[in-house]
């Protein structure tokens, strides 16, 4: 009777009404086609890594011999995740949630427990520490997961890829992970202690929102042209909000929503602060930044961190920054800024930046792809801005003015990109901050800069004036390489699908080179390599808070004032 039951649920499940097969092809189209029409690193892509998002034929046939709406909206994710890019994401309209209580992520390269909610598993009932390791779920080990779940996650970097991959073994997402509702009411959940003892645990699934296991049936429209007109349209279109300045829209870089690992773009540090650490922001939560000094070695030691590049007040982080930096001018002997975790952001970041280096110095450049919508957009917003009383500045326009004639001239080659395009201003130098009568505001002292994997966009790019300019030493793992500007759109009528990705290529002034690509300028994938090299993803680090970590930060910037 129950092998009865279950063959017929089977049946049911597959009984369920789909997209047609034309349906799915179609929206798979649509979503090449916004590629192809907009997506700036083709090129970069293709040559390093062989993907060629030109050759449509093998996904193609896949979709085609897709038995199920979610086989096709797992096949357009892979398309999307395979080009190792943290700004183009696939994303399917669910918010259904699964959640087990406890997360994981990658220490000494294995997925061990960093936190745990006791309201879920309270400890007389679930005695799982943290540090504890995960072998299994459901009879399938963590490996098996991670690989299942980077399918369908873009990264530019192999390792931050494989930990977000991780953490989602216990936090599941269906928008991201199609068949995240496939799961039981409990989870066979294997622990190995730090004791040696190996543990099944029955976890139960807390869950929210309502699972899609189809998003058919939808009618066709008869007319095949028509349906095909109406995508092309589709994909022209950026969905650029009117209301918006084109300007500041387009160098936006921040990471996608889908990137979620614990203390990603969050304020406060997730290191244990050294012994003696005196908070100044942080204490209240309308403070946009953390930051105080403690003392090392005899010398006073700043901290700044930086969670993002977007604050919802910029007016408000500005002066905060501002008032931070003379601060620590005036009181510290060195500084540690903190963007590790750094989701990205705007041209906010180019504040930070003039007020910690104290001489002039220069931003990468973007090499925009040049298309139709971008030119009209661009050319709405300047002859707005030339208008009497428009509120732009000579240099917004002038920036304007630069980019639509570089994207015209481009748009008339074929996959045409622009030529270097200043960022955020009209020109690619920077003079520091100053005040009225021209004195120097800046931070002059040594400055240590803390970076990792999720060190995003504009923290790739933060990251990489402070190294090209050489003002300060970067410490710990290399960025992300999230290098350019990113935009979204709708990918499939059909699926109710929609998409980001990157829109221009990001150039760095200095080529550096590294093992894995060469010699280049380019900042995609390649991110910001540490002058001094510390894996804080340790289970030592973890155990102890991250004291480790910052006990190693800390003697390196007294290195740095030692050797002054």
């Amino acid at each position: 009777m129950t092998r009865f039951l279950i063959v017929a649920l089977s049946l049911s499940a597959a009984a369920f009404p789909q997209m047609t097969p034309e349906q799915r092809l179609f929206d798979f189209q649509t979503l090449a086609n916004i590629f192809a029409k907009n997506y700036a690193p083709y090129e970069w892509k293709r040559d390093t890594f062989g993907v060629d998002l030109y050759n449509t034929k093998p996904w193609a046939d896949r979709i085609r011999r897709a038995q199920s709406d979610l086989d096709a909206i797992e096949i357009m994710s892979e398309y999307v995740a395979s080009l190792r890019d943290a700004h183009s994401q696939f994303e399917f309209d669910s918010i259904y949630t699964a959640r087990l209580g406890f997360s994981v992520d990658l220490y000494d390269g294995k997925p061990l427990v960093d936190s745990i909610d006791r309201s879920l598993l309270p400890l007389s009932t679930f005695p799982i520490q943290i540090g504890d390791e995960l072998i299994a779920i459901d009879g399938r080990t963590a490996e098996q997961w991670i690989e299942q779940n980077a399918r369908f996650l873009g990264m530019a970097e192999e390792r931050s890829l494989r930990r977000l991959a991780a953490h989602y073994i216990t936090l599941r997402y269906q928008a991201y992970l199609p068949r995240a509702f496939e799961h039981d009411a409990t989870a066979a959940v294997q622990i190995l202690h730090q004791n040696g003892e190996t543990v099944t645990y029955q976890i139960p699934w807390q869950v929210s929102g309502v699972p899609f296991r189809q998003v058919g049936p939808v009618p066709s429209p008869k007319s095949a042209t028509t349906l095909r007109t109406s995508a092309a349209e589709d994909s022209a279109d950026l969905g650029v909000n009117p209301g918006l300045r084109q300007l500041w829209a387009y160098h936006n870089r921040r990471a996608g929503a889908h990137v979620r690992v614990g203390g990603l773009g969050a304020r406060n540090p997730v290191y244990r602060l050294p012994d003696g650490f005196v908070v100044r922001l942080g204490r209240t939560t309308t403070d946009f930044h953390f930051s105080g000094t403690y003392v090392a070695g005899g010398k006073r030691i700043g901290l700044i961190r930086i969670p993002h590049f977007a604050p919802s007040n910029m007016n408000a982080a500005i002066n905060e920054i501002v008032n931070e930096v003379l601060f620590m001018q005036a009181n510290t002997d060195a500084l540690v800024v903190d963007v590790t975790r750094n989701t990205g952001g705007g041209c906010y970041g180019t504040v930070p930046l003039q007020l910690l280096i104290p001489y002039r110095f220069r931003l990468p450049a973007d090499e925009l792809r040049a298309t139709a919508a971008i030119l009209t957009a661009l050319d709405q917003e300047l002859t707005l801005a030339r208008q009497p009383g428009s509120g732009y500045e000579p240099w917004e326009i002038a920036l304007l003015e630069s980019m639509v004639d570089q994207v015209r001239t481009a748009l008339n080659e074929n996959r045409g990109r622009t030529g270097p395009i200043p960022i955020c201003a009209a020109s690619f130098d920077w003079d520091p901050a100053s005040d009225g009568r021209g004195n120097v505001l800046a931070y002059s002292k040594p400055i240590v800069l803390l970076t990792d994997e999720f060190t995003i966009s504009w923290g790739d790019l933060f990251s990489t004036v402070m190294q090209d300019s050489n003002r300060a030493t970067l410490f710990g793992y290399r960025t992300q390489g999230a290098g350019g500007a990113v935009s979204e759109l709708r990918a499939g009528s059909f699926s109710e699908t929609s998409t980001s990705f990157s829109i221009s290529l990001g150039i760095r002034q200095t080529p550096t080179f590294s093992s894995e690509y060469g010699t280049t300028n380019v900042m995609e994938n390649v991110g910001v390599r540490p002058h001094s090299y510390y894996d804080a993803m340790t289970r030592e680090n973890l155990l102890e808070q991250g004291r480790p970590f910052t006990d190693a930060f800390t003697r390196v910037i007294l290195e740095e004032l030692q050797a002054r």
